[in-house]
């Protein structure tokens, strides 16, 4: 026996294949044919009984009590869910500003394409936790500018007649 004709180098198949081959030689227009009638039909069938599904919330089973939850926020908040953020960071906070406007007067114009508009940068809520949001080394440079100023801020907060926002100077009696 040659060691080509041992079953753990195919010589048990080997009278298989050499028949497909010849038949395959032998008649190339029915084995063109078939194939592509195999292609089509599987083609249709793949078509019919396949598909995928790219939503990856529904991979996840809704039973989970992790899932349970996160469900209940979505329905509590939906906005969360359909919201675009556009974050505009430029050199200086005017043509940040200059930039963010345009944005929103572009956005805006587009009402098939966006069901709202809004410029966070006029929020009372940005203005008056804007400080939030900056960089730590930023925060902490206006704090120490703030503590440098502490003085003036002192005198202001002791005098009534500035408290008051009276216009008569300091050193003349009221």
């Amino acid at each position: 026996m040659l060691a080509t004709d041992r079953p753990e180098n195919g010589g048990r198949y080997r009278p298989w294949i050499k028949s497909i081959v010849d038949f395959c030689t032998d008649h190339p227009w029915l084995v063109l044919v078939t194939s592509l009638v195999l292609a089509a039909v599987s083609a249709f069938y793949a078509e019919r009984n396949f598909a995928i599904n790219t939503d990856i919330w529904k991979l996840i089973s809704p039973e989970l009590p992790w899932r349970q939850r996160q469900l209940a926020f979505d329905k509590t908040f939906p906005q969360r869910l359909e919201s675009i953020i556009a974050v505009v960071d430029a050199p200086t906070p005017e043509f940040a500003t200059e930039a963010s406007v345009a944005l929103t007067r572009r956005l805006t114009a587009q009402p098939g394409l966006f069901l709202s508009v809004r410029n966070l940068q006029d929020s009372q809520f940005f203005f008056r936790n804007g400080l939030l949001f900056l960089p730590a080394h930023e925060v902490e440079r206006i704090g120490k500018k703030l503590h440098e100023t502490e003085p003036l801020v002192q005198i202001q907060a002791t005098d009534p007649r500035r408290w008051a926002g009276s216009r008569k100077p300091i050193g003349q009696p009221s």
